[in-house]
């Protein structure tokens, strides 16, 4: 993660309007990034929290105590912190041994500060897809405190409501990514995070738009509320260690190859190190049942070639055809 002067909040709640959920966990990434052996690190946080008096901050100065909302703020500090990892990973590697990911898309409630607080190895497009109202302000605001991408990298917002099936199902937000320069036909990284409110159905199309965007061999990472898995969610909350069987058909109808990693045991491997994890990892008493957040971590691999891929490939072939003759 990049090292970072922390900006000045002097947004007065301007944020509170637009979503609690998100403002929360603003509030939860400011509140650990002050603490000593901090899980993560995002200076910005605290630019879209309320003001001063909201009681989030109080709220998130809690997280690792006793009780049903700090266990949740662990939690999702724990999902954020592997996530941030798993994204650092993947760029770092190539994709079929040759090519290099300079193509981020970011599926968010439009909060996200990881085109400006990762510490990205190349300049990268991070293209932002969420929706405009509290992209536009919150980014806003960070543009105002100084906060820049890292890399000569950029970011470009792609409008769209995730936490609506019927938008999923209609509005064609994957034509407005390849209009705004997203390529099919090259290496991607995609990131869900921020979707507390994701239906079965918006689920569907996302995997959907993965199925046709998404060049072989490249990766998803995310966090996906149990509802969202829908008629798989009752499996997942009894058994999330073995989810990946229930989960499995899914995700592969759309040509992924899943994996599911219950936060606990996510949690257990940074206990060691991050106090934050380590109090989770305690309240737990070594359980792996997902009892403290109502969300799964996935990632997953794409098997098959994107439309794009496929489309080159055609005239490739039809060119190789007309040199024969």
């Amino acid at each position: 993660l990049r090292t970072h002067t922390v900006p000045s909040a002097s947004n007065g709640g301007l944020f509170s309007a637009w979503g609690c959920a998100e403002e929360r966990a603003a509030s939860w990434r400011s509140t650990e990034s002050a603490r000593d052996g901090a899980l993560l690190l995002d200076p910005y946080a605290g630019l879209l929290t309320a003001a001063e008096g909201s009681g989030r901050e109080e709220e998130a100065s809690g997280a690792g105590e006793a009780g049903d909302d700090a266990a949740e703020a662990a939690s999702y500090l724990v999902a954020t912190r592997f996530i941030d990892d798993a994204i650092l990973e993947a760029v770092a590697q190539l994709v079929d041994g040759t090519e290099e990911i300079r193509q981020v898309v970011l599926l968010t409630d439009g909060y996200d500060t990881r085109p400006y607080r990762m510490a990205w190895p190349r300049p990268m497009v991070v293209f932002d897809v969420s929706p405009a109202a509290p992209y536009t302000a919150c980014h806003q605001c960070l543009l105002e405190a100084g906060a820049r991408p890292a890399g000569g990298s950029m970011v470009r917002h792609v409008s769209a409501d995730l936490a609506s099936g019927e938008d999923w199902r209609d509005e064609g937000w994957g034509e407005k990514l390849q209009r705004h320069g997203y390529r099919g036909d090259r290496p991607s990284l995609w990131v869900l995070q921020g979707l507390p409110h994701l239906s079965p159905s918006g689920l569907k199309a996302i995997l959907g738009h993965l199925q046709g965007l998404l060049m072989a061999g490249c990766r998803v990472i995310g966090e996906l509320p149990l509802q969202a898995l829908a008629p798989h969610s009752p499996a997942v909350a009894a058994d999330p260690s073995g989810a990946l069987a229930a989960l499995s058909s899914l995700f592969a109808s759309h040509g992924l190859l899943a994996e599911v990693h219950p936060i606990p045991l996510v949690a257990a491997r940074y206990a060691e190190n991050f106090p934050t994890a380590r109090r989770l990892t305690d309240n737990l008493g070594g359980s792996e049942r997902a009892e403290t957040r109502s969300a799964v971590l996935v990632s997953a691999a794409q098997q098959r070639m994107s439309d794009a891929q496929c489309w080159k490939d055609q005239i490739g072939q039809g060119g190789r055809v007309a040199r024969t003759h």
